[in-house]
């Protein structure tokens, strides 16, 4: 009810009671005073309430709000990221995270040496502001799908804010599924990544140009610099067919005599 109504009802009921009396004005002036203490008391009531309300929209507004979720691999459309992100409007601190069941992976269980653990789910995370984000390369969904693994899991968490001068708690709790990918077709895209990479192929192929830190540069003739190649060529077979031809040959076993022995 809006203060215009309770106003309208309060002016129906004093006309109500000045008629019903009369002329007998104490009585009447009584019944209008009643009439405007209950406006006001009305109109209290419903502007605590507003105030109430819009202080706890302000309160869900600004605070933080952590989540944790999976996501693709840009690098690669079968690997899984775990990503802890503060999408609120404060930071969260003590960030503390867990898993129902336990959280293994099958990426992790057939390296060749063991992962150090993960220190975020460990010991918790000390602080996250607004809009940062924690990224775990955790899982690849082509050695999970024939691993048996549970794809299901409950995620808890909590972490605290301040409002003010105290310390509020927060508590969340939802579900992550690593079998929502399965069966899913991808394009695969190009990202600043695979420009890296191809930038740093350039580079090496363009160290093969240089000698001593210089550009080396051809001044003869393309077909010129491949005949005199060839020829190069060539004559290293031909040393090295002469070389081959005179190791074949047997070596001589007549023996040399002294002339003044013989005599």
């Amino acid at each position: 009810m809006t203060p215009h109504l309770l106003w309208s009802s309060a002016s129906a009921l004093t006309r109500a009671a000045t008629h019903a009396r009369g002329t007998d004005w104490v009585t009447a002036q009584f019944w209008v005073e009643l009439a405007q203490a209950a406006i006001l008391a009305l109109a209290g009531g419903f502007t605590y309430a507003q105030v109430r309300q819009s202080r706890l929209a302000r309160l869900a507004q600004y605070r933080p709000y952590v989540i944790v979720y999976l996501r693709l691999a840009k690098t690669a459309n079968h690997l899984v990221e775990i990503v802890i992100e503060n999408i609120g409007a404060t930071p969260a601190e003590d960030i503390h995270f867990s898993f129902s069941p336990g959280l293994e992976s099958a990426m992790l269980k057939s390296a060749s040496s063991p992962a150090p653990p993960w220190m975020a789910h460990e010991s918790g995370i000390k602080f996250l502001a607004p809009g940062q984000k924690i990224v775990h390369l955790f899982e690849s969904l082509i050695e999970r799908y024939v691993s048996g693994l549970p794809n299901e899991y409950e995620v808890s968490i909590q972490y605290r804010s301040k409002q003010r001068t105290k310390p509020v708690e927060h508590r969340e709790q939802y579900g992550i599924n690593f079998g929502d990918w399965y069966g899913s077709n991808f394009l695969t895209v190009n990202t600043i990544d695979d420009v890296a990479k191809s930038l740093k192929d350039m580079n090496n192929h363009m160290r093969s140009w240089t000698e001593d830190g210089r550009i080396k540069v051809l001044t003869s003739d393309l077909e010129e610099h491949r005949e005199a190649v060839y020829q190069a060529l060539e004559a290293r077979a031909q040393r090295v067919g002469n070389d081959d031809q005179s190791s074949d040959e047997p070596e001589s076993n007549v023996i040399q005599v002294d002339p003044e022995l013989s005599t």
